[in-house]
């Protein structure tokens, strides 16, 4: 059990439940509870009831979903994704990673590759509205002095109502890995380049 919880996830549906699993089955930068994981389990329901009751917000349970900061798609042929049919999906993860590798010279560790990318230290769990902001960078997370926090930025702030400071943490940060803020310090530079160029708008 412990090797395969060393070894890199496999797939979207492993690392969405791993990723949940070492952020509580919530939304890393809200706290919102992912709905299926709330309907399932007693202890989770409790949990938010026991919050109530000492006087904290009820937070409402929403669909969550395993956002990828290094693209999920690497490496993509337009020609042969187009041919296949992948349209729009395969032509925007080619744009993103493009520009990722422009931006992040150094910052990409050479042995990334596609086996990987399914790895925690590259997935958040967000909730859908902040899944597609992260994804389409109108939000991005810049570092603070303490390790794992970050400053929740964004093209919007007044409109997505994320808090303004986030942390981290995990129980297990052998087997359940936090988000790799080598890869969050990347992917803010791509969305300030994006935000400053004027190009966001394109990731619609």
């Amino acid at each position: 059990m412990l090797h395969s919880l060393h070894e890199v996830p496999q797939s979207h549906d492993e690392a969405r439940e791993r990723a949940l699993f070492r952020d509580d089955y919530r939304c890393i930068l809200t706290g919102i509870y992912d709905i299926r994981s709330y309907l399932k389990s007693e202890k989770l329901r409790k949990a938010a009831d026991m919050s109530y009751a000492n006087g904290n917000a009820r937070l409402p349970a929403v669909s969550i979903h395993p956002a990828y900061i290094l693209p999920q798609t690497m490496d993509v042929s337009l020609a042969s994704s187009e041919s296949e049919g992948g349209g729009d999906e395969y032509r925007y993860a080619a744009e993103v990673w493009t520009l990722m590798q422009h931006i992040g010279e150094g910052l990409i560790p050479e042995e990334f590759d596609e086996a990987k990318i399914h790895c925690l230290e590259n997935v958040m769990t967000l909730a859908i509205n902040e899944h597609e902001y992260f994804t389409k960078f109108h939000i991005w997370l810049e570092e603070s002095p303490t390790p794992h926090s970050y400053v929740v930025n964004s093209i919007c702030p007044s409109v997505l109502g994320t808090p303004q400071t986030v942390s981290f943490t995990t129980s297990d940060p052998v087997y359940f890995p936090l988000p790799s803020p080598q890869y969050l310090r990347l992917h803010a530079a791509c969305a300030r380049v994006l935000y400053l160029s004027g190009a966001t708008e394109f990731f619609w």
